[in-house]
């Protein structure tokens, strides 16, 4: 209501684009995506139109994560495609993250020739700047482009090396989610059993760290752990886990409501 409000009584058409984008990022708090991608756009133009070419590139980028948040990849990369011009003089680590999300737009949409490319691309960005979370980030990504391609074998040393330097630089809910999908490799790869000792691991990190996340994030790695330790993992059992941290981030204190087994 205090955006909507803001947004009435802006002066100037300059000031309006400002409080679109507000608007846009509290309306992407109430989860509406799709509403929230609408109003960064329309600041996106206004701000082209004045030829305020940094909050330009901001409002786009927003534009194009929010429809991403919302799993509408192409119009994501419509969003994205937009930048191009913009691309000659945006700072590199601007750049470099604008790639990492082009990438995961066209793994999404199953165009696995251009992702691979944009995340080297992004990974050579990131090393030369030494945006090291980024490029463990971005090879996490990649990783997952391998599962996408059912190249389980490939992907599963690369998550695994993913996991230690996650946890050394301190990053819970990535050694979380990575250890879901080294899960998902073992399962495919028809080694199950393996789950037990890693999400041990993992549950140990969050023990040991002490992490307000912990509680909930070690029940469902314990569910993961009894499911495969009973011969009974499945793919559903993993998407469970896997829906659950990805809201967990917004919801440190989020509980793990066990299925069922």
């Amino acid at each position: 209501e205090q955006a909507q409000r803001a947004l009435e009584s802006a002066g100037t058409d300059y000031d309006r684009a400002r409080v679109l984008l507000m608007r846009a990022i509290v309306i992407r708090l109430n989860n509406r995506e799709k509403e929230a991608a609408s109003f960064a756009g329309r600041a996106a133009d206004e701000f082209q139109r004045f030829g305020d070419d940094r909050r330009y590139v901001s409002a786009r980028m927003t534009e194009a994560g929010f429809l991403a948040d919302a799993c509408l990849f192409r119009e994501a990369l419509e969003a994205f495609e937009k930048l191009r011009p913009c691309e000659s003089t945006m700072e590199p680590l601007t750049f470099g993250i604008l790639l990492l999300n082009r990438a995961i737009a066209h793994r999404e949409v199953g165009d696995f020739d251009r992702s691979e490319a944009c995340f080297v691309q992004a990974v050579r960005i990131f090393e030369q700047i030494g945006a090291m979370a980024l490029v463990s980030r971005a090879h996490w990504h990649l990783a997952r482009l391998l599962m996408r391609q059912t190249e389980y074998q490939r992907a599963l040393p690369l998550l695994d090396r993913l996991r230690d330097e996650f946890r050394e630089m301190g990053m819970p809910h990535e050694v979380a989610y990575v250890s879901v999908d080294m899960a998902e490799c073992l399962l495919l790869l028809n080694r199950s059993a393996e789950v037990v000792d890693l999400c041990r691991s993992a549950m140990s990190f969050f023990e040991t760290a002490g992490l307000t996340s912990g509680k909930g994030a070690m029940t469902a790695l314990a569910y993961l752990r009894e499911s495969a330790a009973t011969g009974r993992l499945t793919g559903e059992h993993l998407s469970d886990v896997r829906g659950f941290f990805d809201v967990l981030p917004r919801q440190p204190n989020l509980m793990f409501a066990r299925p069922t087994m």
